[in-house]
């Protein structure tokens, strides 16, 4: 997405498609909001993004929480896919030699025991807090990529009117936030923000979603070793992997 799509598309071939999908591992983003102005018609789809594993809790919500579930969605995404989704105590199965990644939730081949990972709250904060059916409604935001800069938010409208805004803090510290809401004079709330944190506010005349996730269980993890040296599965030469694709 280095340059505008009406580039490589004309206006009457985009008419022909329903949506863009892309993944999210190079940038520049921005380029993004380009393409939800000037194709409106089109649903925006992140169809990939490998869960993290190595990557540091700031890198990691940066990454999720800002970039992904927050700036992106502000910008038009209209629904996210993260690979993989379940993966084994070994990070199995995993046929492509990038080992050692992790599912959304990590699940004991043995005995079938769950364990829960940071994609997991992730995405439960969209699936949990946004109504089906909503939209996106104006709002301030305060970064100019979801990951730097101030609070980033995004707020929306569910069918039965009520409000719920999501709340980015892209800094090491925590934020006090006072949203206001238009037409309603007075502050609504206040908030902290934790540090590189997400949280949810609601406004609502009906009951809100509070459930909970069970508890994680416990079982030890033997992930696989770290590698990114190719996507050729173990044990498989390059000749071989050729023949396979034939």
């Amino acid at each position: 997405m280095d340059k505008p799509l009406s580039e490589y598309v004309t206006p009457q071939q985009t008419s022909a498609f329903d949506g863009f999908a892309f993944h999210t591992y190079d940038g520049p983003y921005t380029n993004l909001f380009k393409v939800s102005r000037e194709f409106p018609n089109w649903t925006l789809g992140m169809t990939e993004r490998r869960c993290l594993f190595t990557d540091s809790y700031e890198d990691a919500s940066h990454i999720m929480g800002g970039l992904i579930c927050n700036w992106l969605v502000r910008q038009g995404l209209g629904f996210i896919t993260l690979w993989n989704l379940a993966l084994d105590e070994r990070r199995l199965p995993n046929e492509a030699g990038s080992t050692g990644r992790r599912g959304v939730i990590t699940i004991d081949h043995k005995t079938g025991k769950v364990q829960r990972n940071f994609e997991y709250y992730m995405l439960r904060n969209l699936s949990q807090d946004v109504e089906p059916g909503s939209v996106r409604i104006a709002s301030s935001s305060y970064s100019p990529d979801g990951y730097t800069g101030g609070i980033s938010s995004t707020a929306f409208l569910s069918p039965n009117g009520s409000i719920a805004v999501q709340l980015y803090n892209p800094t090491g510290k925590d934020l006090k936030v006072s949203l206001i809401l238009y037409g309603y004079g007075t502050e609504w709330q206040t908030v902290t923000i934790p540090a590189w944190g997400t949280a949810t506010v609601h406004k609502s005349n009906y009951a809100i979603n509070e459930s909970t996730p069970r508890s994680d269980e416990n079982f030890a993890l033997h992930p696989t070793n770290l590698n990114f040296s190719d996507d050729t599965a173990p044990g498989v030469g390059i000749n071989d992997k050729k023949n396979d694709l034939l």
